[in-house]
């Protein structure tokens, strides 16, 4: 289940909605939730996803990423 979903990204890069946290949506992240638990956390960049972390959408997960 979560590679089907990361695999989503390859063909549509603009999945998910920009990042909540305002950090993190200024520098092109978007969040793509993967499961009821996980989400992937990525810039976009040139229409390039590149996926960073995929984590437990439980934690503070935005502190990793700044």
């Amino acid at each position: 289940m979560l590679a089907h979903r990361a695999n989503i990204l390859a063909v549509f890069p603009m999945t998910g909605p920009p990042h909540f946290d305002p950090e993190l949506a200024v520098q092109g992240y978007r969040k793509l939730v993967l499961t009821k638990t996980y989400v992937a956390v990525s810039p976009v960049v040139d229409r390039t996803v590149l996926v960073y972390r995929i984590v437990n959408g439980a934690t503070d997960y935005p502190k990793l990423l700044k």
